[in-house]
């Protein structure tokens, strides 16, 4: 078989003259995936000559009070969508609140409230079935604007990056 073939592996194999598909291989040094260098919501608001009176954007970093959680805590923060984190993450999470009784993890909800739902409850019944109590020390936070992602970040004093599935 050609080296630059790749064959769908839910299929018999097939003459290479039959492949109805080809492509060429590519090998990449690290993840293929780009992140341009950030520009602040207030510059990103000037260059798309979009305004409203009155209205100006905050660069100002979140502050852990916003959302109810309290500065003398050590936050351990995942702020990936919930749909992401794998039930067996949910170890991890429990891991860490079990290893250092005054840790607080911090999640971010998803863009439903069902979702939120779904993933609070399976953490509930994780935890319980263990006979875990970890309530007071696990908080998920709303979520805030592709513009405000970065401010949020300084909430967190160790960013928390799930498996197997995760946001690059």
């Amino acid at each position: 078989m050609s080296a630059n073939v790749l064959e769908h592996p839910h299929r018999t194999r097939m003459p290479v003259q039959d492949e109805p598909y080809t492509e060429q291989v590519v090998l990449l040094e690290g993840q293929g995936v780009w992140y341009f260098t950030p520009i602040s919501a207030k510059e990103e608001v000037l260059r798309s000559n979009f305004s409203v009176p009155g209205w100006e954007v905050s660069e100002a970093a979140f502050t852990r009070k916003e959302f109810g959680l309290k500065d003398e805590w050590f936050v351990f923060f995942c702020p990936q969508s919930v749909f992401k984190i794998h039930p067996l993450y949910d170890e991890v999470i429990r891991d860490i609140l079990l290893a250092d009784p005054s840790a607080h993890v911090v999640l971010t909800g998803g863009r439903k409230d069902s979702w939120t739902d779904v993933y609070s409850n399976r953490l509930k019944v994780a935890f319980q079935r263990d006979g875990i109590e970890v309530s007071d020390r696990l908080h998920i936070i709303s979520r805030v604007s592709s513009e405000r992602f970065l401010q949020l970040l300084s909430i967190a004093d160790v960013m928390l990056h799930p498996f197997p599935f995760d946001g690059s």
